[in-house]
């Protein structure tokens, strides 16, 4: 496995995104970029709303995964530091990438980015709260899993809750659903309901 580390505006939106890119198999929202030790949100001093992805790069490559970031926000406009556009490269391959995406990228544009490049340095998870977002907006579902899967921390370090919690904002396609079976079969044993309500929670965010 392999580690990026990316920051693009409110971190819930992308680590739905993300969690149905194949080949990403883990994702967390936390903060990075500043000094301030110990974060919280309210209180972020200088580090961004940031996610770090765990990927496989024989799937999946980090240029890639920067495709994916231009699709998700825009890197042109001018945001908050809370809320900056970032690569955090966690080496100098990944930083030599980054710049290459980011010259092309602007030359597609004709606008320069904001995007800053600097080096990984230390990631600090955010909360639980802010943890896979979409998954947690249905309490019933969220439930199951933490009685299924033994804690939140637990939930939320899985792959397949990652997909979950990406389907549910509406990204992927109902081929794609039906195909993961590994998922098909946890909402299976979590109860009758639930896989028709995750069904239908994807199909109507898909189409919003």
């Amino acid at each position: 496995m392999a580690v990026a580390t990316l920051a693009m505006g409110c971190f819930w939106g992308p680590d739905a995104r993300y969690g149905r890119v194949d080949g990403v198999l883990r994702t967390r929202v936390g903060y990075a970029g500043g000094t301030t030790v110990d974060p919280v949100y309210g209180a972020l001093g200088d580090h961004m709303e940031a996610l770090e992805l765990e990927f496989d790069p024989a799937r999946v490559s980090f240029r890639a995964l920067l495709d994916e970031m231009w699709r998700a926000h825009n890197p042109v406009k001018r945001r908050t530091w809370q809320y900056r556009s970032a690569i955090f490269a966690h080496d100098d391959e990944q930083a030599r990438v980054a710049a290459q995406a980011r010259d092309r990228e602007a030359s597609r544009r004709g606008r320069q980015l904001t995007t800053w490049i600097t080096s990984a340095w230390r990631f600090y998870p955010a909360e639980d709260g802010h943890q896979k977002h979409h998954l947690q907006r249905y309490p019933a579902l969220f439930g199951a899993l933490v009685e299924r899967l033994g804690s939140p921390a637990a939930v939320f370090a899985s792959p397949v809750v990652s997909r979950l919690n990406g389907t549910l904002a509406g990204f992927g396609s109902r081929e794609t659903l039906d195909r993961d079976g590994e998922l098909i079969t946890l909402l299976e044993r979590l109860g009758a309901e639930f896989l028709p309500e995750v069904r239908a929670l994807h199909s109507r965010h898909a189409n919003a």
